[in-house]
């Protein structure tokens, strides 16, 4: 007898499935669609903004529904399953769930499982980009944002009503960055010999990207390279 793995729709993921598998079909078939015509992506945030773009759907809910497809992706290749039996264990464990949270919404599952089937069946865009995501956020701490605050300190006599004989100038770097699902901060000040020689070091991270870049294009291998002007992830 054949083994099918046991599912349950994970509790974050539970209502933004619900949503999507209950979407009207024609508009589902629309957004599984619209992935189709997408490039793979580094960062999930681009493949968002692209899909939400060409949908008639709130980004915030393109977000979840891309968030469950990818969640789905990743949970099949774990699986080793052949997608056509992933895909009968997850509307069989949908249909419970559905009748588990009293959700009486009409579901096509028929239409449901083409769309599915065929999402899951994307290994570009979608399943590169889910490795892709995978393989830029397995280290320990993910780059978020940065700013610097610039300041001025000044250096008093004795007599702190006298004007300041002297000042110097210090910049105050805050790196944000993720730890796991946890953002937290990095403080540091800086002079500007310490600016100068932080700049150098990203001018040579450019050019070393640049040089790499050309090897991955010598051997059509294609560059999944963030939007450009960067956002905080």
């Amino acid at each position: 007898m054949e083994n099918h793995m046991s599912i349950q729709i994970p509790e974050k993921q539970a209502k933004p499935f619900r949503d999507f598998v209950a979407l009207p079909k024609d508009k589902r078939a629309s957004f599984v669609d619209s992935i189709y015509q997408c490039a793979p992506k580094l960062i999930p945030y681009d493949l968002v903004k692209e899909v939400a773009d060409k949908v008639d759907i709130e980004f915030d809910d393109t977000f979840k529904y891309l968030s469950v497809l990818g969640s789905l992706y990743s949970t099949r290749l774990k699986a080793d399953e052949p997608v056509n039996v992933f895909v009968d264990d997850i509307c069989e464990a949908g249909k419970q769930h559905f009748i588990k949270e009293n959700d009486d919404r009409e579901v096509d599952w028929e239409a449901f499982k083409e769309d599915l089937t065929k999402a899951l069946q994307m290994e570009e865009p979608l399943g590169i980009t889910a490795k892709a995501a995978e393989v830029v956020t397995e280290y320990q701490n993910v780059y978020a944002s940065a700013k610097i605050i610039s300041d001025i300190r000044p250096v008093f006599h004795e007599n702190p009503k006298e004007k300041p004989k002297a000042a110097s100038i210090t910049h105050n770097l805050t790196i944000s960055y993720y730890v796991g699902n946890e953002q937290k901060n990095f403080f540091v000040a800086l002079d500007v010999n310490d600016v100068d020689y932080l700049t150098k070091v990203l001018e040579r991270a450019k050019l070393k990207e640049l040089t790499l870049s050309g090897l991955l294009k010598d051997n059509s291998i294609e560059w999944l390279k963030p939007l450009e002007g960067g956002h905080e992830r």
